[in-house]
């Protein structure tokens, strides 16, 4: 990473160091720019967004196949539509239904909305200290290149718990009770269980701070609305089973996986957000002179979740510090550096939040204005793709066995696979594997759903009563001639096609190819389902 910036020309290298003071101006530009942009979603057609940035909204539609599964089998059936046919959907224990209802079909308000609030929330503190610290304090956050990225790229339906989270911490402070309970039970409605996970050992230490057993009292209303959650689980008698399978993908347990989350390292990105928030705190130390006791929390649970066990997105632990170390600001009052750490933890380059134009010119990007994304020209595309898939059907997509890697599954291509998958749920046939075969199938003497040659994708189809296949090959080919004794080509859906519609915005990794997808229907007699 050093030596790349070495490698910048001077000017970059300057705007690189000073890219704080720049925000200063880029990023209000930014947000009304972004706001004015937005003012289509007043016209109403929701369901053709799914988020502001491309990648986002595409895979955001992972919370909407949930929805449609939610919706159609209650979150006490088992649906044939994902998994490998029999998903059982109490297993999903950690889903806000409201929250899923909410973020399906208003997913660019969500964000947005959400984002605004929690930023706008740190008003509150008005009512305690400066009027004007606690406006500068808000527009810091409001302005920052992380509110901005939440709103208009990274966040998804966890948004409806974190928005809150900046009240409970001041109720919290001002020991008010039912404040406190009321802000948490909301966070567990809208933004599922994350929440409420971060804010127990909080409370415990305000309880410990105010000297009032109490506030542990504030955890039970939303305890008891997430422990109501587990009631299918343990009707079903398989809580012991989903805990295992959760622990297993977040990587609590690696004892007989078959995927391993291979978290013996930390990225890049990570090494980047720690280094910036140990640089942020440690300024917060030396302008008050008191132990900020939530923002190390907030720091070692960052550093845990991106090294040892994956809690939560990189998402949610952001504004899990950033909540945490905003606190401590209304306590430093008229202290400029205070707010001036602020700031930098808030504001980090704006390319690692997936809004600022790559630094491949050489010079310092632009702030990625994203007006809602439309997904419906895809939409329909693949509608066409798939019109000769019938309601009952089911359809292999082929991909490389992950040869025991978590970060191998789909070969690259995890982000683009959503769209497909929810339309498979639209239209009720089942395709797969998705996110919850590999759930289902994340242990050792699992059956095999992997594999791209014919004699894999042969295979698969009748073990798993297939009638329909999917494989993929390089865009702008045509389909190899090795499967045409054993299958019938019915349609193909070339990406490149669709490359303008993506903003430029790269939907796998650089080192893959533009994929080109071909449908196929088998030939040779098989089992398929009824």
């Amino acid at each position: 990473m050093w030596k790349k910036f070495l490698s910048f020309p001077t000017d970059l290298q300057i705007s690189l160091i000073f890219y704080p003071f720049l925000l200063f101006y880029m990023m209000p530009v930014a947000w009304f720019k972004s706001i004015w942009q937005a003012r289509v979603l007043f016209k109403g057609r929701w369901h053709k967004y799914m988020g502001f940035h491309p990648l986002n909204a595409i895979n955001s539609l992972f919370y909407r196949t949930q929805w449609i599964n939610l919706r159609k089998f209650g979150r006490n059936g088992s649906s044939s539509l994902i998994g490998l046919g029999n998903f059982p959907l109490w297993k999903w224990f950690h889903l806000s239904y409201l929250g899923s209802f909410f973020y399906a079909n208003a997913a660019p308000i969500i964000t947005l909305f959400g984002s605004l609030f929690w930023a706008l929330s740190h008003l509150v503190w008005m009512t305690q200290i400066n009027t004007f610290w606690s406006i500068f304090l808000t527009l810091s956050l409001l302005f920052s290149s992380t509110s901005y990225a939440m709103a208009f790229a990274r966040q998804n339906y966890q948004i409806l718990g974190w928005m809150f989270f900046p009240l409970g911490l001041f109720f919290l402070d001002s020991n008010d009770l039912f404040g406190t309970t009321t802000v948490f039970l909301l966070m567990t409605i809208g933004g599922g269980i994350t929440q409420i996970f971060f804010a127990a050992p909080i409370v415990v230490y305000f309880s410990y701070y105010h000297s009032e057993p109490l506030i542990l009292a504030t955890l039970l209303p939303a305890g008891i609305f997430i422990l109501s959650r587990f009631i299918p689980l343990v009707a079903n008698r398989s809580i012991a089973t989903s805990l295992n399978e959760t622990a297993k993908l977040i990587g609590i347990t690696s004892k007989q996986v078959r995927y391993n989350r291979e978290m013996n390292k930390l990225s890049n990105y990570s090494i980047y957000f720690l280094i910036l928030f140990s640089v942020g705190t440690f300024l917060l130390f030396i302008s008050t002179t008191v132990f900020p006791v939530l923002a190390i929390f907030g720091l070692i649970a960052f550093f845990i979740n991106q090294r040892f066990v994956r809690v939560a997105d990189e998402e949610s632990m952001i504004l899990l510090f950033l909540s945490l170390f905003a606190f401590h600001v209304p306590q430093a009052e008229s202290n400029f550096l205070a707010l001036t750490a602020l700031w930098l933890v808030a504001s980090p380059l704006p390319i690692f939040l997936s809004v600022q134009e790559s630094l491949l010119d050489e010079k310092f990007g632009k702030i990625i204005i994203n007006s809602p994304f439309d997904h419906t020209e895809i939409e329909k595309a693949l509608e066409k793709f798939f019109v000769s898939v019938c309601k009952g059907d089911s359809v292999y997509f082929a991909f490389s066995d992950p040869e025991g890697s978590y970060n191998n599954c789909f070969d690259g291509y995890r982000h683009i696979i959503e769209m497909p998958l929810y339309l498979a749920s639209k239209k009720e046939f089942h395709l797969f594997p998705d996110w919850y075969a590999v759930s289902q199938t994340n242990y050792q003497g699992a059956p095999n759903c992997w594999g791209r040659c014919p004699e894999k994708v042969s295979e698969n189809m009748e073990k798993w009563r297939a009638k329909f296949s999917i494989i993929y090959q390089e865009s702008g080919s045509d389909l190899e001639k090795k499967w045409l004794s054993h299958y019938e080509l019915i349609s193909t859906f070339d990406w490149k096609e669709y490359l303008p519609s993506l903003r430029g915005v790269r939907m796998w990794n650089q080192t893959l190819n533009t994929p080109k997808w071909f449908l196929l229907k088998s030939i040779t007699p098989t089992a398929h389902k009824a």
